[in-house]
């Protein structure tokens, strides 16, 4: 496919237990073995937005052939052997065309979580499902379902009408923050953002909640 027939989405996730890179996890170590020593030690603070972790991407062309993929960073500390999200199908990454609608979703987060509920090809066929519904909402349901606590979630999505040339990019997380951007065809310029979940002091403790953003294009 030519660059200039893509519509283009990448994500990259900030999330929990996943965004650990090993030497930041060595100096945290290495900082409580000296508090232990050291009563007045404060913990460092962490910078969400310096850490860097899921890559994924969602491109569709002009005829509505749409693909995803996704490259984790694993998790710290991980068991010899163990397989994350990225590797298992339908879990870290879907893409399928279901009656003239192209859908593909990539996702992020706590790996474990995103296996038990197969997060990428549940999310994608949510919004084949419900295609006349915007996809924020499968999207945010399915996150809020299956995440919570100490276990976070995020989604990259785009879905498009094969008739109309309508598409949606969906940007969709239960972490502090998330890093997405996408490029029209049409576009000189890919658009960049970081969502960041708003501040709501009237929620319950412990309730999880789900930011969503959407971009609306058209195939040109």
């Amino acid at each position: 496919m030519e660059g200039r027939n893509l519509e283009k989405g990448a994500s990259e996730a900030k999330s929990g237990e996943e965004c650990s890179s090993g030497r930041g996890l060595k100096r945290g170590l290495d900082d409580k073995e000296e508090g232990s020593r050291n009563t007045s030690h404060k913990e460092p603070k962490i910078d969400l937005d310096r850490l860097q972790d899921t890559v994924g991407a969602v491109a569709i062309d002009m005829k509505g052939k749409i693909a995803a993929g996704v490259s984790s960073g694993g998790i710290a500390m991980k068991h010899q052997g163990r397989v994350g999200e990225a590797a298992c199908f339908g879990c870290g990454c879907w893409a399928s065309d279901v009656n003239g609608l192209s859908v593909g979703s990539s996702c992020t987060g706590t790996g474990e979580e995103i296996m038990r509920c197969l997060l990428a090809s549940t999310i994608a066929n949510g919004i084949a499902v419900r295609r006349e519904q915007p996809a924020a909402v499968p999207c945010s349901e399915v996150l809020k379902c299956h995440f919570g606590g100490s276990s976070v979630g995020g989604v990259l999505a785009i879905r498009v009408d094969q008739a109309t040339g309508e598409g949606e990019v969906i940007c969709a997380h239960t972490s502090p923050s998330m890093a997405f951007g996408f490029q029209c065809s049409a576009q000189e310029r890919a658009v960049a953002s970081v969502c960041r979940m708003p501040e709501d002091r009237s929620r319950p403790p412990g309730e999880t909640r789900c930011n969503v953003e959407s971009r609306v294009f058209t195939l040109a």
